[in-house]
C-alpha cells in the first residue's frame, strides 16, 4: 500500500476515535449553560468511560497518530492542492487542530501528572481569570473548536463533490459545521470566563499563572 494511502486511513481512523471523544467533551462543556455543577456532574459520569486506562491510552495514542498522520498528509499535498479554497481551509484548520492537541493533551497531563490538579472546568478556566493569560485562552479554545467544525465542513464538502451534484448540498455540509462550531466556541469561551454567569476558581488552579 502506498504510504500516503495510508498515512490517510491512518487519519481517518484515529479522527473516527477522537471524534466520538470531542462529541462528548463539547457536549460536557455545553452542558454548562445549566451551571458549573451541571458540568461536573456529566464530567464524572464520562470519566468512567474515558479515563478507564484502556480507554485513555487509546485516545493518547489516537491523539499522537491524528497529528502525526495530519502533519505528513500536510506536507504532501499542500502544494499540489493550494489553488483549491476548500482543501486549503481544511489544511489551515488541520494544522490549528495539531497545534492544539499537543498542547492540550501536554497541558492536561502536567497538570495531572506534576501539579496534582484535577482537570475539571476550573482547569480550563482558570487562564481566562489571570491577567494577561485571557487574550491567549479567548482565541486558542475559541478557534479550537471552530477548527474541529471547520475540518468537518471540509471533509464532508469534499465527499459530497464525488456523489451529488447539488452545490447548495455541498455549501450547506460545509457552513452548517461551520457555524455550529463557531457558536458552541462562543459559548463555551464565555462561560469559561464568566461572562455568562459568575465564575470563582479555587486558589491552586491560579497559583501556576501566579494568580
Amino acid at each position: 500500500m502506498p504510504s500516503f494511502l495510508l498515512h490517510r486511513r491512518v487519519h481517518r481512523a484515529s479522527a473516527l476515535c477522537l471524534g466520538a471523544f470531542a462529541v462528548v467533551h463539547l457536549g460536557n462543556h455545553l452542558t454548562g449553560l445549566r451551571g458549573i455543577e451541571a458540568h461536573l456532574a456529566f464530567m464524572q459520569a464520562a470519566r468512567v468511560i474515558y479515563r478507564h486506562p484502556a480507554v485513555e491510552a487509546l485516545l493518547l495514542a489516537s491523539a499522537a497518530l491524528q497529528a502525526w498522520s495530519g502533519a505528513t498528509l500536510l506536507r504532501r499535498s499542500r502544494l499540489r492542492n493550494a489553488a483549491n479554497p476548500v482543501i486549503a481551509l481544511q489544511h489551515w484548520s488541520g494544522a490549528y487542530l495539531g497545534f492544539f492537541l499537543l498542547v492540550h493533551v501536554a497541558a492536561v497531563l502536567v497538570g495531572r501528572g506534576f501539579l496534582s490538579l484535577d482537570t475539571t472546568w476550573y482547569f480550563a478556566a482558570a487562564g481566562f481569570h489571570v491577567r494577561p493569560f485571557a487574550w491567549f485562552f479567548a482565541p486558542y479554545y475559541g478557534l479550537a473548536v471552530l477548527a474541529l467544525g471547520t475540518h468537518v465542513g471540509c471533509a464532508l464538502h469534499r465527499r459530497l463533490v464525488s456523489t451529488t451534484q447539488v452545490p447548495p448540498l455541498r455549501q450547506a455540509a460545509l457552513l452548517l459545521p461551520m457555524l455550529g462550531a463557531a457558536v458552541a466556541g462562543g459559548l463555551i469561551v464565555s462561560m469559561l470566563a464568566g461572562w455568562l454567569y459568575p465564575v470563582r476558581v479555587p486558589p491552586e488552579y491560579l497559583a501556576p499563572f501566579g494568580g
